[in-house]
């Protein structure tokens, strides 16, 4: 196996190796599909580039690009782009699921126009595969820079914080999907 690891509690030796099989040699983007997401480019292994969501002004509301978005994915040509498998929680309030819903909307709309596979991890997947389940939201840029210390500089900052969620969740499915093929054979 081309993975530094075969199961979770292994995920700290996980490097993606550029010697891998053809069959995980891969560009995907890596989407956290909310107003202050993220957009990750990981090619084969390696964050290549990440943007925050593009966002646009309609009326008084800051809603997410689709312009943008779909600019970014034919500029980077993934083969997969992965998503959240998201709902709305019932701590959000109609107005914050509304928004939350739109943005995600907006973002599968655009995946659909592109006409890229997708592909939906649920939050409960990558973050058991990170170890993140019950840590507080800043655990996973923490994580990063713990696991990554080349990319301290990239997020040193709080609020990127989805840009390291995105990272990770693309990371996780390369992994999870890697697995997954592997038991297939």
């Amino acid at each position: 196996m081309a993975f530094g690891c075969t199961t979770q509690e292994g995920w700290e030796n996980f490097k993606m190796n550029p010697t891998m099989e053809e069959d995980v040699r891969m560009k995907i983007i890596s989407v956290d599909p909310g107003k202050t997401g993220a957009l990750v480019v990981i090619d084969n292994g390696y964050l290549t580039n990440h943007i925050k969501m593009p966002v646009t002004k309609m009326g008084s509301k800051t809603r997410p690009s689709a312009q943008a978005i779909a600019e970014f994915f034919y500029v980077h040509n993934p083969d997969r782009i992965i998503l959240e498998q998201v709902g709305a929680s019932p701590l959000m309030g109609s107005a914050g699921a509304f928004s939350f819903g739109y943005s995600f909307g907006v973002v599968v709309g655009v995946v659909a126009g592109v006409q890229v596979p997708c592909h939906f991890i649920t939050p409960q997947k990558w973050k058991t595969f990170h170890g993140l389940i019950g840590k507080p939201k800043d655990a996973s840029r923490l994580l990063v820079i713990e696991k990554y210390p080349d990319m301290k500089e990239t997020f040193k900052r709080k609020n990127s914080v989805d840009t390291a969620d995105a990272f990770l969740r693309g990371l996780a499915w390369l992994a999870l999907d890697k697995l997954k093929k592997g038991k297939k054979r």
